[in-house]
């Protein structure tokens, strides 16, 4: 058995999370939508903010739906 070192990046770790977090949510009966300060909504912020200069947001159409979704 060799030991392998397994990488994983930033970007993919934050995506995994986001992806756990949402399976929990739908999972839920009654559907309920997350709260502004959920975990969910925590790592997708943490995702924008590595890949975006926030602050550009007023000024910003190209990335409407993520600055949508934060504001939710």
């Amino acid at each position: 058995m060799s030991d392998t070192a397994v990488f994983e990046s930033r970007a993919a770790k934050l995506n995994k999370d986001i992806e756990d977090q949402v399976e929990k949510l739908v999972a839920a009966s009654p559907l309920k939508l997350p709260a502004a300060d959920a975990e969910v909504s925590k790592f997708y912020v943490k995702k924008i903010e590595g890949t975006y200069n926030v602050e550009r947001a007023k000024k910003d159409t190209d990335n409407a739906i993520d600055l949508l979704y934060i504001a939710y």
